[in-house]
């Protein structure tokens, strides 16, 4: 099965707002619409950092969103030496 990635937004948390953005910490963003993201794609700044259970290397890792609760959906996407990207992965692309 070849997976089809036709869409991809950087993602971080809305528990970022009073805090200092940075180069590295893109605004929260989610595919438009209906569209429901079906893999995240993890890529720590510094290789084996660990969120979720998970040492997360300095390339991207993509995992089925199922993978995760909402809980570590969200530490994920708000951790700042993590960057997220949602994945909407179209069925017949």
């Amino acid at each position: 099965m070849t997976m089809s990635t036709e869409k991809k937004k950087p993602v971080a948390s809305a528990a970022k707002a009073g805090a200092k953005e940075t180069a590295s910490a893109p605004p929260a963003t989610r595919p438009p619409g209906d569209e429901s993201p079906t893999h995240l794609g993890v890529r720590a700044r510094t290789p084996g950092f660990r969120r979720a259970g998970r040492a997360w290397s300095d390339t991207e890792t993509v995992v089925p969103i199922d993978a995760f609760s909402a809980d570590e959906i969200e530490a994920l996407a708000s951790e700042s030496e993590l960057s997220v990207t949602f994945i909407v992965e179209r069925a017949g692309g």
